[in-house]
């Protein structure tokens, strides 16, 4: 993680299966963290967190909705809204479930995560009913999959390949943002994915003097 920050120097970081208790954390110089852990003491969740450069105007949005997930809202020269979430598979869900989040999210949005689903137009050979609600999501509310068919995990102990890590935005700012995966980088079987967002300059914090 630290080597990808120090490459990159990205804006925003969203990251999955932090596995953290509820009261644990992590901390990266220069940015801002968002987390949410399990809300059980005593074990460890999948969980997900968000990093901000420190620069940037952010802040964290609640939503009604009782999945592993956070909204954090970045001003650049739009507010642009971040949603990270992970879906393992011993969690069922519903579209109504994620149909409740997305009518609670703003104009300019951009979600991402580990949503462990199926699906052929994102790499898969088949599609799964988890896989086939996501799809169905994605046109009731008219979002725009990202992803470009590459590959974004690798089982180490099989060698197969899969892309169960999704990104989507509406279509206002999906013109804005060019997705790529980074396979250099090898310290998890999930490989980095890198969006960059064009012509959308960071609204920096005003310096007080």
């Amino acid at each position: 993680m630290q080597q990808i920050i120090y490459d990159h120097k990205p804006n925003i970081s969203c990251f999955q299966k932090t596995n953290f208790k509820h009261t644990q954390s992590s901390y990266i110089n220069d940015y801002n963290g968002y987390f949410k852990n399990c809300l059980n003491p005593d074990r460890a969740s999948e969980g997900v967190e968000i990093f901000i450069k420190d620069n940037l105007e952010s802040e964290e949005v609640y939503l009604n909705n009782h999945l592993e997930a956070i909204e954090i809202s970045v001003k650049f020269q739009k507010q642009i809204y971040i949603y990270n979430i992970c879906l393992p598979e011993s969690t069922p869900f519903t579209r109504q479930d994620l149909s409740l989040i997305i009518t609670q999210l703003p104009k300019f949005f951009v979600i991402v995560g580990d949503f462990n689903s199926h699906n052929i137009p994102w790499g898969f050979l088949h599609t799964d009913n988890r896989g086939k609600t996501i799809e169905l999501l994605h046109e009731s509310f008219d979002l725009i999959l990202l992803n470009n068919g590459k590959l974004t995990r690798h089982n180490p102990i099989n060698s197969n390949f899969f892309a169960i890590d999704l990104s989507s935005a509406t279509p206002t700012i999906t013109s804005y943002i060019e997705w790529n995966t980074l396979t250099s980088y090898n310290g998890s079987d999930h490989w980095p994915i890198l969006r960059k967002l064009f012509s959308l300059i960071p609204q920096s914090k005003p310096i007080n003097k």
